[in-house]
C-alpha cells in the first residue's frame, strides 16, 4: 500500500513490490503511475480498472479499499495484475525495447553489425601488464 502524495521515493516501494509479486494499492495522487500502455494492457488481462487501485486521502475513500480487498477474487485479480506489470517490466522485455527503439528504429546499426564492432573493438585492445 503506497500513500505517497508525490512519486519522489515511491518509485523504489513499486519496483520492490513488483520485483517481489506482490499486489498493491495507490494513492490517487500516483494515479498516474497506471497511465502507460503496459500497466493499461494487464489491468485489463487482470479485470481490473485504475479505481480498483487508487484510494484518495479523504474521507473513507482508504477504509472503502481496505474492505474490498478483503474479497478473495480482488486479491486475486490484484495479483495477477502485479505479476504482469512486473513481467511486462522485465529487464529481458526492456533491453530488447530498447534496442529497437535506439538501434532499429533510426536504422542506424543492426545486431549482428553491433556484436561484430564490439568483437573488433575488444580484440584489438592489447592488455598489458605494467
Amino acid at each position: 500500500m503506497y500513500p505517497y502524495r508525490g512519486l519522489i521515493g515511491a518509485s523504489g516501494a513499486l519496483t520492490y513490490a513488483l520485483s517481489y509479486g506482490k499486489p498493491f494499492l495507490l494513492s490517487n495522487k500516483m494515479g498516474n503511475l497506471l497511465n502507460s500502455e503496459d500497466a493499461f494492457r494487464e489491468l485489463k488481462k487482470a479485470g481490473l480498472s485504475k479505481n480498483d487501485l487508487l484510494f484518495s486521502h479523504q474521507g473513507k475513500s482508504f477504509e472503502k479499499m481496505l474492505k474490498k480487498v478483503q474479497n478473495t477474487s480482488t486479491q486475486n485479480k490484484l495479483k495477477s495484475f502485479s505479476h504482469g506489470l512486473a513481467c511486462a517490466r522485465s529487464m529481458e522485455k526492456q533491453i530488447s525495447s530498447y534496442y529497437e527503439k535506439i538501434f532499429l528504429a533510426r536504422g542506424v546499426f543492426s545486431f549482428q553489425e553491433i556484436v561484430q564492432n564490439m568483437y573488433e573493438t575488444f580484440s584489438s585492445l592489447s592488455f598489458k601488464k605494467t
